[in-house]
């Protein structure tokens, strides 16, 4: 299979003129719209928080796979570096910017077709430009009745880029580099493939079976650049009866140890059937506000006494652990009383049911614009 690394790792960057013709030849083949040299988008994709700005020759934007077959092509052609993202706003995942100089970004969030949904075997087929807020739109229009599994990089980021990455959420289909199959992908030379059963031309058996015969390729394509994937299956959560957020807060660290060993002793019993996530206080406040640059040094961070400080605002612990229980009704009692009593005497427990969401919205819905606070807001300061 060729090796989308052999166009992208290379040593030194392309010669100009190898990139001007490529761009020439993208110019010509493709649609308008589909090749940006505006200096400021370029100058956009290029920055980063964490190093100096990347120089990018151009901002390739298809709409269909076809185009990126077309791309490829090209750059494998005049040896040009290419660095494909879906969005770009996978928020603390790494940057949406090149590895190498003079690499020209390939823009997918043009793709972003949910193709198919599926609500009898809950799974949705999508392109990579798909973001968790437009498929979660897509699923309240089809009742609600089936869930993606969301990550904290918020409701503009792309699933695809997110599973690719890693990502991880908070349901029983929390791990998202193991909740997707049928993969479409274009590689480094513009050939296009499909893995699994869907190659065989068993296209709903391809959605839900990761797998099939032969070498199995998926894995490769996690945090990978063996190819650029433009259709995936991801699987959806069936609505369960029944969930609670078990949150624990812990202001002593002596008492993380006996944290730590529960909340291994409740996963693997499934009392937690969602993934667990436990926080420190730098955690915590980086979702709740923004860095204090008035009183501290970025560079070196926060001192013990500011964190100790920090730690009297509301919802802000030293350690913070959250877990979700999923289930029957009865199920959610009965693992939710298993999780209280496990953690009795370790921590400030706030369980948050549905009914305490519901009533939460209907409370910020009385109240007059500027006094509302998010979802989030009010459930970190209960």
């Amino acid at each position: 299979m060729p090796d989308i690394a052999k166009v992208n790792a290379q040593k030194k960057p392309a010669e100009p003129s190898g990139i001007d013709a490529a761009i020439l030849r993208w110019q010509q083949e493709l649609p308008a719209g589909c090749v940006c040299l505006d200096a400021d988008v370029r100058e956009q994709r290029g920055r980063t928080t964490f190093a100096p700005t990347v120089k990018i020759p151009a901002v390739l934007r298809p709409v269909e796979t076809a185009q990126v077959q077309k791309i490829m092509a090209i750059a494998s052609e005049f040896g040009v570096p290419v660095y494909p993202i879906s969005q770009g706003r996978n928020w603390g995942y790494g940057s949406a910017a090149p590895i190498h100089a003079e690499s020209v970004v390939l823009d997918l969030s043009r793709m972003n077709r949910i193709l198919h949904v599926d609500e009898e075997l809950a799974y949705a087929v999508i392109e990579p430009g798909v973001t968790q807020l437009q498929l979660y739109e897509e699923l309240q229009k089809r009742g609600g009745n089936l869930w993606p599994d969301a990550t904290g990089a918020g409701p503009d980021a792309s699933i695809v880029g997110n599973y690719l990455d890693r990502g991880f959420g908070h349901t029983p289909l929390s791990d998202h580099q193991n909740q997707f199959a049928g993969i479409e992908i274009v590689l480094a030379d513009g050939e296009t493939l499909r893995t699994g059963y869907a190659a065989l031309g068993a296209e709903r058996i391809g959605d839900i079976a990761r797998g099939g015969p032969g070498a199995g390729i998926d894995n490769l394509l996690i945090q990978g650049n063996f190819a650029i994937v433009t259709r995936m299956a991801v699987w959806l959560y069936p609505r369960p009866e029944s969930c609670v957020a078990f949150a624990l807060r812990v202001h002593e660290e002596k008492l993380l140890p006996r944290v730590i060993e529960q909340m291994r002793r409740l996963r693997f019993h499934n009392v937690f059937n969602g993934s667990p996530h436990l926080a420190n206080d730098y955690r915590v406040l980086g979702i709740n506000a923004r860095f204090p640059y008035e009183s501290a040094d970025p560079t070196k961070g926060l001192t013990k006494l500011q964190r100790e400080e920090l730690q009297k605002e509301p919802g802000v612990a030293p350690w913070t652990l959250l877990a979700g229980i999923y289930g029957p009704a009865a199920q959610v009692r009965a693992n939710t009383r298993t999780a209280k009593k496990a953690f009795r005497g370790l921590g400030k427990q706030i369980i948050v049911t549905e009914k305490l969401l519901r009533t939460g919205d209907f409370v910020l819905s009385l109240l007059p614009l500027p006094l509302r606070r998010t979802r989030n807001d009010l459930a970190s300061a209960s």
